[in-house]
């Protein structure tokens, strides 16, 4: 996966913060984090009649 963040990159992301770190609030974190709200919106959504 290419780093999206600064935090993910190969130059700075080893000195900025420790391996745990990078764990929450890397790339894939944020990812991950984008399609939970996406999937949260498209179920409220559903609630609400909007989308079927």
């Amino acid at each position: 996966m290419n780093p999206l963040s600064f935090v993910d990159s190969p130059f700075s992301g080893a000195g900025f913060l420790p391996v745990d770190m990078r764990a929450v609030f890397g790339s894939e974190a944020y990812l991950r984090r984008c399609v939970e709200v996406e999937v949260a919106l498209a179920l409220a959504r559903a609630g609400l009649g909007i989308i079927s």
